[in-house]
């Protein structure tokens, strides 16, 4: 485990399509050959302790984690994880665990991992007042509980200004916050084959893998590319001989 760096959406220009996306999320970080495949060039290195990966094991467990939902493609990413009896983490937005806590609840009675999201997919980069920001996760955690789930885990929307909100979410007894170490830029839509040959490429034994099972309330576009990737990439991993955990499985590993 460590302070990681982190790939952020700013990083380079991304290949593939997208639509109705604003100007500086048109962009995909480039990619660099890794031991195990392509993996996100890291752009900066955080001090805080901010995790995206776990960086001492051999064995072949990684873990998968889903933004922005709960949402309508939620369920169908739920049926296949358990088709594959795989565990993942949710870093759900508080607004839409308010909407469909029955999804939240299926999340932790199935055995996954409830992480905090904030309550509007808030910008912390562009959001200065520490005070929306402490109200924005204390909402979430307080949709997560009222769904019948827990949570101690924390994830900034874009991975942005992960130290200020580690230290945020710590006053709250959130704790770690979670970036990731890999992606598949799955929020620009790009065909399913593509979004699961990047994630069966970056794979690793501790690695922290970043999905999307909905949408931020900003923006327009839908995740059915990412459910049909998921129909490739969880039986390829497990034929590769990974077990699927939650975060907190993984570093408790």
């Amino acid at each position: 485990m460590d302070g990681c760096p982190h790939p952020t959406r700013d990083d380079a220009v991304r290949r593939g399509g997208s639509r109705g996306r604003r100007a500086d999320r048109d962009r995909r970080p480039e990619h660099r050959a890794g031991r195990r495949g392509y993996r996100s060039r890291l752009v900066e290195r955080l001090t805080c302790p901010v995790i995206c990966r776990r960086d001492d094991l051999e064995r072949r467990v990684l873990a998968l984690t889903f933004d922005d939902g709960p949402s309508r493609w939620t369920p169908a990413v739920l049926d296949l994880l358990g088709e594959q009896e795989a565990r993942a983490t949710f870093f759900v937005v508080g607004r839409y665990a308010e909407e469909r806590p029955e999804v939240v609840e299926r999340m932790a009675r199935e055995g996954h991992e409830v992480g905090n999201h904030t309550f509007d997919h808030v910008d912390a980069a562009h959001e200065r007042d520490e005070a929306v920001l402490r109200d924005q996760i204390a909402r979430t955690t307080e949709a997560i509980r009222a769904a019948g789930a827990q949570t101690h885990l924390m994830r900034p929307p874009y991975g942005k200004d992960a130290c200020r909100v580690a230290r945020l979410a710590s006053e709250q007894g959130l704790s770690p916050t979670i970036l990731w170490s890999v992606q598949a830029w799955d929020w620009a839509e790009p065909p399913p084959d593509q979004i699961a040959t990047d994630v069966l490429r970056g794979a690793e034994p501790g690695a922290i893998v970043l999905l999307h099972d909905g949408v931020p309330p900003d923006e327009r576009r839908d995740c059915a590319g990412t459910v049909a990737a998921l129909g490739e990439i969880l039986p390829a991993l497990r034929r590769d001989g990974y077990e699927l955990v939650t975060v907190s499985e993984l570093l408790a590993a």
